[in-house]
């Protein structure tokens, strides 16, 4: 009689462990970061667009929900004021329209932990808030943020950062081939 209570309260304390080990990992979001740049383009509109580097950054949540979408660039507020003899002027943390985002080539793509997702949130809070500095299209542009990005998930950066996102991102896919869940060189891919 004592053996067949120890077996069923075996059975439980088990069955309870499974189903917190179960819920403990429904529970963990995953989280994953993709670095695009945008080349030279015009759109239908006859609008111009100038090189461009952003992210988007995707979170699954429950099972059966969703994911969860975000893509965040740094960009002069109003790219008139950006002009050959006048280089700084108001940025802001904007997020790109998805047809721009289909016409972007996706470099590579990395996963985040909760800590690093936090990090990435102050990284564009910083950025975009209020005092941020202002928007240089050689010192403080769209490549520096998402070098900024990068460096809060533990890539590493080339040393010169530069204007050019594609080099600057092709730089940071080289220096951590290991790390990288995607790497797609040159080949404009759906963004999300």
């Amino acid at each position: 009689m004592t053996r067949m209570i120890a077996l069923r309260l075996g059975r439980l304390v088990l069955g309870g462990l499974v189903v917190l080990l179960v819920s403990a990992g429904a529970a963990r979001c995953e989280t994953t970061v993709a670095f695009y740049s945008h080349g030279w383009g015009v759109a239908g509109s006859g609008m111009l667009y100038f090189p461009h580097a952003f992210v988007v950054i995707r979170r699954s949540g429950a099972a059966g929900d969703p994911p969860q979408e975000e893509a965040f660039g740094f960009t002069a507020a109003d790219p008139n004021d950006i002009t050959v003899f006048a280089r700084s002027a108001r940025g802001l943390v904007n997020q790109p329209d998805p047809t721009y985002r289909k016409k972007a080539t996706l470099h590579f793509t990395v996963t985040a932990s909760d800590d690093q997702y936090a990090a990435l949130k102050k990284v564009v809070d910083a950025w975009g808030g209020t005092g941020a500095p202002l928007y240089d299209l050689k010192t403080h542009n769209c490549v520096g943020f998402v070098a900024e990005l990068a460096s809060a998930l533990g890539l590493q950066i080339p040393d010169t950062i530069g204007e050019d996102p594609a080099k600057f991102l092709e730089g940071v896919r080289r220096l951590n081939a290991g790390r990288l869940l995607a790497v797609s060189a040159g080949a404009p891919a759906a963004a999300p």
